[in-house]
């Protein structure tokens, strides 16, 4: 029997039409996938719920986020469905097992579920959504940075919901999970960071093999990452936005962060890093600088930083020194946020307050959620 391939099942938001009395599902191809469903899986009942779910939640909407968030909504929706048929399981009678199993699955998806980046769902064509063609090239997650915990992150949120709504519309015998709540996480101080191995992280990256415009990429990125106090998004970019140059600026020889109503004076240790990036970008460290990207943050840069991260994991797993070979397990979980959790943020929160939460908190701890 060949592989499960997932599927999408929700119509583009400007082809969905809440309160209009349709044929369900809409379209003819969505429909075909669902009757080649395991029925252990109970495919169209399970769908038909996550619709009416859809059209409940959507009461809170406004216009200007509406769009975004029917896409969220249903990302989320697709993403549980199509784990559920493709292990020939229920949504609707989901228990603490299956989540735990769900959460492994969306820390690990199979590479053929996994995109580089966005396409539509389906294949437009002139003629009615009914007919059109699943589109071959949609996969229910993206890669990226932070993606792991993007995906966690938005399953309990739209899970907690739909749990919840499911339960008051077929009552007590509904199913009875509350999805852990990741802000109740106590986070594993042995995957932050010291002063220390970050110095040893950025002095070998100048013994690295890389082109030179990469390597001062990635120390830039990392300096930012130390020093700079803005968001992720703003101080260094992400896919959907892009950071500035000249959201820094000199004054009698230091460099500081602009933050709107005050700016933050950034540390020697920046002043190298950063200028030394932009002399390889030729601009003058003495002059204003331009308006133009900080550097890309895109599908390329994503892969870049997973192979720089796994080659210094390898490094420092090949060290003479005992104490950075004792922390080559954190070099592949490198990234932006754990380096400001290790710096900036509070390293404690409340324990979780149950077993059933405990067990889930194990199992984020063991696939790195936080």
């Amino acid at each position: 029997m060949p592989p499960f391939t997932p599927f999408p099942m929700f119509a583009p938001y400007d082809h969905w039409w809440p309160n209009q009395d349709s044929r369900f599902p809409e379209n003819d191809h969505v429909r075909q996938r669902l009757s080649a469903v395991d029925q252990a899986s109970k495919p169209f009942i399970n769908l038909w719920y996550c619709d009416r779910y859809l059209r409940w939640v959507a009461h809170a909407w406004t216009p200007d986020t509406a769009s975004d968030l029917y896409t969220m909504e249903t990302s989320a929706l697709m993403q549980m469905l199509n784990w559920s048929f493709s292990n020939g399981t229920s949504l609707i009678d989901w228990n603490l097992e299956d989540i735990e199993a769900y959460i492994a699955h969306v820390s690990a998806p199979p590479e053929t579920w996994v995109g580089v980046s966005s396409v539509k769902r389906f294949i437009p064509t002139p003629s009615e959504f009914s007919e059109w063609l699943i589109n071959p090239q949609w996969r229910p997650y993206k890669f990226g940075a932070g993606a792991v915990r993007n995906r966690i992150s938005n399953f309990q949120r739209r899970g907690n919901k739909f749990f919840d709504f499911y339960r008051k519309e077929v009552g007590l015998n509904g199913a009875r999970i509350k999805v852990l709540n990741h802000k109740s996480l106590t986070i594993d101080s042995k995957m932050l960071f010291t002063r220390d191995e970050m110095d040893w992280c950025l002095k070998e990256i100048g013994r690295m093999e890389l082109p030179e415009l990469k390597r001062n990429i990635i120390s830039t990125y990392i300096a930012i990452a130390l020093y700079c106090k803005g968001p992720e998004r703003k101080v260094a970019g992400s896919l959907k936005h892009n950071a500035m140059l000249n959201q820094f600026f000199k004054k009698k020889g230091v460099w500081y962060e602009s933050l709107g109503k005050a700016d933050a004076c950034l540390p020697p240790a920046f002043t190298r890093i950063f200028e030394d990036y932009l002399d390889c970008l030729n601009i003058n460290v003495n002059q204003p600088l331009p308006e133009q990207i900080l550097f890309p943050i895109d599908a390329q840069f994503y892969r870049r930083w997973a192979a720089f991260r796994i080659a210094l994991s390898e490094r420092a797993n090949t060290s003479l020194n005992q104490q950075v070979k004792n922390t080559h397990y954190k070099w592949d979980q490198l990234s932006f946020k754990r380096i400001r959790l290790s710096f900036f943020e509070s390293k404690t929160r409340s324990r979780p307050r149950n077993n059933s939460e405990s067990r889930l908190h194990a199992l984020l701890r063991a696939n790195n959620y936080y």
